[in-house]
């Protein structure tokens, strides 16, 4: 779940729109009004609201809207707005959603809240996020989803497009790239793409048409950089992810490979910058708190101001030195200065090296 980037707020050129429909209660043309600001505008504008006005902007979302809004909003956010919706309302956004993003939720929820919720969700949901958060974080299986369509070998490129129509209207599974092949015990064969299921004759059987998929299946708890590496040598939009057995458990898609090279990207970046890198959270000055950012910031300012007094008591060793040629003191600001940049200069090759794994 990653926020975007752009630089212009496009839900601030709505909002004093909202707040005039809000204020005259005119909700009908507030409806037709939200239809028009895309799902990631909403989400990013979201904190503009009161907490009173999103409670009402959200609860006027068509419910698919809303549950592509919810997905996008900050953890603080989301867990407001579970706590302010009635449990019907409640329990249609933690059954439709996604289920990755839904795992990403229930990860940073109280044990007593994720009960709460567990008693407002289907049988089978629950056990999927139970299923989910049993994998060790930073692995393949943190990052799959369990939303994926499987196809039998035998059967002809018309029926397998009915099953991903039927499956899509049944599951609402979203960002469909591609079928997989399995058995009756889920032991994964080859990959059929939506491209080539298109374009395949209607009467063509699904193993005429299928590709390997020896490179690409990922064992559930591979290294999640090592799957990024993977996305990115073989172009990849999804990945499948089996189990011991090369049976297929879930499938890891790119929008969240994005989200994680996001992440490691900021880390990165914090590595350089000297500070504590945390889960790889952006530090958002807006919002962050002051003890938030003392705690990720004072611990390394401390430690190198240790190696600043190292320097000083290096500098008093040459005290007589320094006072006998007092044009000595004029390299002193160079030499520094000299020494930080090389430092800066290593630090972020090396540090992209690791990056990329060179």
């Amino acid at each position: 779940m990653m926020q975007g980037a752009n630089s212009i707020n496009i839900f601030a050129l709505f909002l004093p729109e909202v707040r005039e429909l809000l204020k005259g209660k005119k909700f009908q043309e507030l409806k037709e009004v939200l239809k028009k600001i895309h799902s990631m505008d909403l989400s990013e504008g979201f904190k503009n609201l009161s907490t009173q006005e999103q409670i009402l902007v959200f609860k006027l979302l068509s419910t698919k809207k809303a549950i592509e809004v919810f997905e996008n909003l900050r953890f603080e956010e989301q867990s407001f707005l579970l706590n302010n919706l009635a449990n019907e309302e409640v329990s249609q956004i933690l059954n439709e959603m996604a289920a990755d993003e839904r795992v990403a939720l229930f990860k940073d929820l109280p044990e007593k809240v994720i009960k709460k919720f567990f008693s407002l969700m289907k049988n089978e949901e629950v056990e999927d996020v139970k299923k989910l958060l049993s994998f060790k974080e930073g692995t393949a299986g943190s990052l799959m989803t369990t939303d994926f369509v499987e196809l039998k070998k035998d059967m002809t490129s018309r029926r397998a497009i009915l099953k991903l129509q039927e499956q899509h209207r049944a599951a609402n599974i979203r960002n469909v790239y591609s079928a997989y092949v399995t058995d009756e015990e889920h032991r994964l064969f080859g990959r059929v793409s939506l491209q080539m299921l298109l374009s395949a004759a209607p009467d063509m059987l699904i193993k005429d048409i299928m590709s390997s998929v020896e490179l690409i299946k990922v064992s559930v708890d591979l290294d999640d950089e090592e799957v990024a590496k993977l996305f990115t040598k073989y172009d990849l939009s999804d990945l499948p992810v089996v189990n011991g057995e090369s049976k297929l458990i879930g499938i890891i898609t790119v929008d969240d490979i994005v989200d994680l090279i996001h992440e490691e990207a900021t880390k990165d970046i914090y590595e350089i910058g000297k500070m504590s890198v945390g889960k790889g959270e952006e530090i958002r000055y807006a919002t962050s708190r002051v003890t938030s950012l003392v705690k990720r910031r004072a611990g390394w300012l401390i430690f190198l101001l240790v190696f600043d007094f190292l320097t000083g008591t290096v500098l008093k060793t040459f005290e007589h030195a320094m006072g006998s040629v007092v044009a000595l003191t004029f390299f002193i600001p160079m030499l520094l200065d000299t020494g930080g940049n090389a430092g800066a200069q290593t630090s972020i090759t090396l540090i992209r090296g690791f990056a990329t794994g060179d």
